[in-house]
């Protein structure tokens, strides 16, 4: 996964734009997360902000949930 610190300090659209692109052309980044990217970029950019935290948090439950579960039955 690339390094996304970088979105830290990122204060012009053009340096946003730029490291999407980067992103998009990784080859550490995942196809899944390269096709959410450009489904992503076609919305409003706050809305699919509040998407993707929705969303990460929704797969972190998940993750917890089955690792806990692993832990169990080992």
């Amino acid at each position: 996964m690339p390094d996304l610190s970088v979105f830290k300090n990122v204060e012009s659209q053009a340096a946003a734009d730029a490291y999407v692109e980067e992103i998009k052309a990784s080859s550490a980044c995942s196809c899944w997360l390269k096709a959410a990217l450009e489904e992503a970029l076609k919305r409003d950019p706050v809305d699919a902000a509040n998407d993707a935290e929705a969303l990460s948090m929704i797969l972190q439950v998940r993750a917890a949930a089955n690792l806990h579960e692993m832990t169990r039955k080992a």
